[in-house]
């Protein structure tokens, strides 16, 4: 009996070919299955004709391979092809049945119109709908084969047989789930003819690749009843369906391979890393954004720095050590304090306990709630001086640039009091007693040297519970220590052999030698041994020592009493002390250094320098010299203890060691200690000195040429805009400047840069000299079109004088051919200009300076006042200006500057003017009388190490790319005459291009920018910030991140916030009310974010409800350096001085 015949699934699905040498035509049978219409022979080949097909053989075939089917299994007379059918054949069929059901119980819940309306609107074939099968026939047959009964099973997987390629399956296999694995070839039914003969892993290989060609070829819109145009129309609105890829794996890929999900995309995957730091996307950025701390406070470097890095000190408790850290840092804050509080007979010798108390408060302000510098100086100037109510004087306990070194002292006190409690941790996890480290050592523990001096004394004195201790895991499970490398030294060695007990013959311990040299007395007696050392040594001197001679075994001793005073902590700190004062310092060429330093070379004042102390050393930079001399072997550095020091301390340390015994052996055990003490101090102490007071001679020198640096700066932006007599005090002054650049007559024009009073570029022209009549008539006009209140001039080399001699010529002489001339320009000169040029460093009234004002229009600039007018009154009383320095005239803010939004105050306020080109100017100014503008034109010099920066930034680019070079250059020149503070604020990081000292370049480029940072955060909190003009000026934005409290980060958030909720800041309480900034870094920043009062109320005034509208209202004091907090007691102070009573004013508020 023959086998039954299986169903060719493969075969149909593939359409091969029914006949060699044959044409084949499809033919459509709706309906119904195309079961054994392809099975064909196994060894020959063959393919079988598809008729007759009604044959009683071929049914009974087909039952009965069907009843195999559903049986689960496919009856075959060979036993090796049923040995290959496998459970996980089995699995997958009964998978498939499963299916099958849901999919008819979904199909029988819709309805004729529900698969009508599915088809219209989405272009597919709904699921239920019986599609058509291709069927091959013979070319030239007359008729089709005939139609074979429908059977049970062939009606039952109809469906899933038409819907081949539908669309309709991708929502089928999400309403399976997990339980209905996909595969595109699971709703034929299966023919055992060629898979017959595969095993599992062909079977799967062979569907897998199948799936990989229908993916690279795509959706076939040809078999799923839609035209190619509409198939065009759903890609341009779907896509091609790549997306969902994962959706359509085979339901071997679902079983085999669990594909992880995608990992969301992130900007860092996207960004270089240098790229991400510089625009302050990292996540240290998004915690210091997100902290309610100051920015500053928050790095461990300056905010200036491209590589800030985040403070890990968020988790300690300062409030503790308070008072401790006071009195350390008082002893280090400055020479001034140690001088006027410290020494005997001081001048506030009896205001110490004041002066510790002040200190304490600073450093509570700073390192526990979290106060800058800035806001403790303006706002709570109370809490460091002291007031004499009797003698009616207030003293200043400590001046601003004394608090930033408080706040560096005790951020540097809180990194000693960490190293310090980790130190006593791992005593702790030693398990030992050590009386001399807890009685003596621990609570001297006052500097970073110390507590390392200290660790290593542990790991030499008890090495093993020392190693065990760093090895063992922290309690909290954060993480482990690792193992250190494993050294023995000779001291090691020694004291692990019976030498160790030959030096306990000494007759005192090394830690009784440090108390009696501490207190230079014999606190602890030294015991002579009963014979000679050398007798003595002999008893220790065996075959298995390591030392077999008594000489050998002194030597040893020796060598363990030397080391261990040596390593000693305490020993350690008094030498430090003694090179503190008293080391000197020698310098001696080297033969490289002979040939090169000749008299005319820069190392040539101390190439044979020689003891030179090294406390008049700490103010110059010629020890920087001197290192980088000898980083380029030029010279030798040689620092050391004056003989007479040495000499004085190596005797109190053998006085502390020697006994007093005066006989023979007495005296041979003497010698013995005296060689120790000499291999101490040679081999130990001193080396460990000098090594230490080269780093701190080094940190001295540093940090004294760094604030050189920052004073520098600071003097040069505490200036306030030009000032001309046209215009009034606080306005910002038009400009139009000029270069000339190298001034090179062939090669090189005349650029000119007109900015108006808001710094808005108005006008540049380009001339190619000031001689020919023309260009000198183009030039005229310019000037007399946009009417200047001053000329800046500056170039890059000398001819610039020439430009200006032109300059002044052209507007205030006279020329020989007659010519049109501006107003007032036909007035005969005077010999000296009322602003004549001076430079950058000297006094100039138009600059404020001079004895008239100080920077910003302060007082005098004399010893009773400051370059910010700063009332030296020891009551602050008031006087003929207020308390930014100003005249006090009705205009006058406070801040003396003009409106934000650029209009001036005036009787002409607002006017505006046609130019000859018809193009509007500036808004007029109220300025003096027209008898004033017989005065002539101001044409100064203008210091231009900014504006040759700014040219070739990248700054520039953005905002004049069209610019040459030159034009960009005369733009910084003129924004320096308008701002000068604003300038250098906005040139950042670039600071560090700027000379402000010779020996700049020998301070590194960190201390650098926390110097200049420091100047810019005085400078700008003392003139204050307006917010809403920061929000539309990205030029003047840049003065935002050195208020107090904010930074580059969130400055830049506070700017984002602004603008969300419409760009106009009110009052200052709506940076709490709207939740734009936290609290702390409000209180730090709102007394310096100033809100200027002739801001229209209308302009960001919206549709509010009364309470709304009461709450969002401006204030007054907004516009001053008042802080809110102290808002109520201002306002009390006003009604006390009108004699108005508080009830009165709340009655007529609630009556508006």
């Amino acid at each position: 009996m023959s086998s039954p015949q299986p169903l060719e699934d493969e075969e149909m699905r593939e359409a091969g070919p029914t006949q060699e040498g044959e044409d084949e035509e499809m033919k459509v049978d709706e309906g119904e299955d195309a079961q054994g219409s392809a099975a064909g022979s196994d060894d020959e080949g063959d393919p079988t004709a598809a008729g007759n097909d009604d044959s009683s053989e071929e049914e009974e075939e087909n039952e009965e391979a069907l009843r195999s089917v559903q049986q689960g299994f496919i009856v075959d007379e060979d036993e090796d092809e049923e040995a290959e059918e496998s459970d996980a054949e089995e699995k997958r069929r009964r998978r498939k049945k499963k299916r099958r059901k849901h999919r008819r119980q979904v199909e029988d819940d819709l309805d004729e119109d529900d698969l009508e309306l599915m088809e219209e609107n989405m272009g597919i074939r709904a699921p239920g709908r019986k599609l058509t099968r291709l069927r091959r026939g013979r070319v030239g047959s007359e008729s089709a084969s005939p139609e074979p009964a429908p059977s049970r099973r062939a009606g039952r997987l109809s469906d899933e047989e038409n819907d081949i390629n539908d669309l309709q399956r991708i929502f089928d296999d999400e309403r399976g789930g997990d339980d209905m694995e996909v595969d595109d070839y699971d709703d034929f039914i299966d023919d055992e003819g060629e898979e017959g003969e595969m095993d599992e892993e062909e079977r799967k290989e062979r569907r897998r690749v199948e799936r990989e060609k229908r993916r690279a070829l795509g959706a076939r819109p040809e078999m799923a009843g839609i035209d190619p145009g509409a198939w065009d129309e759903i890609f341009e609105v779907f896509g091609d369906g790549r997306d969902y890829e994962w959706a359509l794996e085979g339901e071997e890929g679902a079983e085999d391979i669990d594909e992880p999900a995608k990992p969301e995309m992130k900007y860092t995957d996207v960004f270089e890393p240098s790229e991400i730091k510089a625009r302050h996307l990292t996540e240290d950025d998004d915690i210091i954004r997100m902290t309610d701390i100051p920015e500053r406070m928050q790095l461990s470097t300056s905010s200036l720095s491209p590589n800030a890095t985040l403070t890990t000190h968020d988790q300690f408790d300062f409030d503790n050590f308070v008072s401790d850290a006071a009195a350390w840092v008082a002893m280090r804050i400055s020479s001034r304090i140690t001088r006027d509080f410290f020494r005997p007979n001081a001048v506030h010798s009896s205001l110490l306990t004041a002066l510790i108390l002040a200190i304490s408060r600073a450093l509570e302000l700073m390192l526990v709630k979290n106060f800058e510098v800035p806001y403790i100086h303006t706002h709570h100037r109370d809490l460091i001086s002291h007031f004499d109510i009797e003698k009616r004087v207030r003293t200043e306990l400590l001046s601003r640039d004394e608090l930033w070194r408080v706040g560096i002292l005790g951020m540097k006190f809180r990194a000693l009091i960490e190293r310090k409690q980790s130190l006593l941790k791992i005593y702790e996890k030693m398990n030992v007693q050590d009386g001399y480290f807890e009685n003596d050592i621990r609570d001297k523990l006052d500097s970073i040297e110390a507590v390392a001096d200290a660790t290593e004394w542990l790991g030499m004195t008890h090495k093993d519970a020392h190693k065990d201790a760093t090895e063992i895991q922290d309690d909290d499970g954060e993480s482990r220590k690792f193992k250190k490398p494993t050294r023995i030294s000779a001291y090691d060695t020694a004291k692990r052999t019976v030498t160790s007990r030959l030096a306990q013959g000494f007759g005192i311990s090394a830690q009784d030698i440090v108390r009696n040299f501490i207190v230079n007395r014999k606190k602890a007696l030294t015991f002579d041994q009963a014979i000679q050392p050398l007798n003595y040594a002999e008893e220790f001197v065996s075959d298995s020592a390591i030392a077999r001679t008594p000489e050998k075994q002194l030597e040893l001793a020796r060598m363990i009493i030397a080391t261990e005073l040596g390593k000693d902590p305490l020993m350690r700190k008094e030498v430090r002390t003694v090179f503190e004062k008293n080391a000197v310092v020698s310098v001696l060429p080297t033969d490289k250094g002979n040939e090169k330093i000749d008299d005319f070379h820069p190392y040539h004042n101390f190439k044979y320098l020689k003891d030179k102390p090294i406390d008049k050393m700490t103010d110059s930079a010629q020890f920087l010299h001197i290192l980088q001399a000898e980083s380029e072997h030029l010279v030798t550095l040689h620092i050391r203890l004056p003989e007479s020091v040495q000499n004085a301390f190596q005797d109190q340390l053998y006085n502390a060691f020697a006994s007093a015994a005066s006989d023979e052996i007495g005296k041979a055990w003497n010698a013995q200690r005296k060689e120790v003490v000499k291999e101490a101090m040679d081999k130990f102490l001193i080396p460990v000195g000098a090594k230490w007071a080269r780093e701190w001679l080094r940190e001295e020198v540093e940090d004294s040429l760094a604030k050189r640096c920052g004073d520098s700066l600071q003097d040069r932006i505490n200036q306030a805009p030009y000032k001309v007599p046209d215009i009034e005090y606080g306005d910002i002054p038009s400009v139009l400047s000029i270069s000339w650049g190298k001034g090179d007559p062939q090669k090189d024009a005349v650029h000119a840069v007109y900015l108006d009073e808001e710094g808005r570029l108005r006008d540049h022209i380009k001339v190619d000299n000031l001689f020919d009549t023309e260009l000198k008539d183009q030039f005229l006009e310019l000037i007399k079109r946009r009417n200047p209140d001053v000329i800046a001039v500056g170039g890059f080399t000398v001819n610039t004088k020439k430009l200006m001699e032109q300059l002044k010529q052209l507007v205030h002489g006279t020329t020989d051919e007659p010519q049109k001339k501006p107003d007032g320009a036909g007035a005969p000169p005077p010999t000296t200009a009322p602003n004549p040029p001076a430079p950058f460093s000297q006094p100039n009234d138009g600059w404020g300076g001079g004895n008239t004002q100080g920077g910003w229009g302060g007082a005098g600039a004399d010893a009773s006042s400051g370059g910010w007018g700063e009332s030296t009154d020891g009551w602050g009383a008031a006087s003929t200006t207020d308390g930014w320095g100003q005249p006090p005239t009705d205009a006058t803010t406070g801040w003396g500057e003009s409106k934000p939004d650029g209009d001036a105050t005036g009787a002409n306020a607002g006017n505006t003017s046609q130019d000859a080109n018809g193009q509007q100017s500036s808004p007029a100014r109220s300025k003096k009388p027209e008898t004033a503008k017989d005065k002539q034109l101001p044409i100064i010099y203008v210091n231009d190490e900014v504006a040759r920066i700014y040219q070739h930034s990248q700054r520039a680019e953005n905002e004049y790319g069209r610019l040459p070079l030159v034009a960009r250059y005369c733009v910084g020149l003129a924004r320096y005459a308008q701002s000068p503070l604003n300038e250098y604020a906005a040139v950042g990081v670039d600071l560090t291009a700027i000379s402000f000292d010779e020996a700049q370049p020998l301070v590194p480029r960190e201390k650098l920018l926390l110097a200049f940072e420091r100047a810019l955060v005085n400078v700008v909190n003392t003139v204050g910030v307006d917010i809403n003009r920061a929000v539309t000026d990205p030029y003047y934005q840049t003065l935002l991140p050195f208020i107090s409290g904010l930074g580059p980060r969130k400055a830049h958030q506070l700017i984002q916030r602004l603008s969300a909720m419409g760009g106009t800041l009110i009052n200052r309480f709506q940076l709490i009310s709207e939740n734009i900034l936290p609290q702390n870094v409000f209180l730090n920043c709102a007394g310096f974010l100033r809100i200027s009062r002739e801001m229209s109320y209308r302009k960001s005034s919206k549709k509010r409800n009364r309470k709304d509208a009461l709450d969002s209202v401006p204030d007054p004091l907004d516009d001053t350096r008042i802080h809110p907090e102290d808002y109520d007691l201002a306002k009390q102070m006003a009604l006390d001085a009108l004699e108005i009573d508080q009830d009165d004013v709340d009655d007529d508020a609630q009556a508006a």
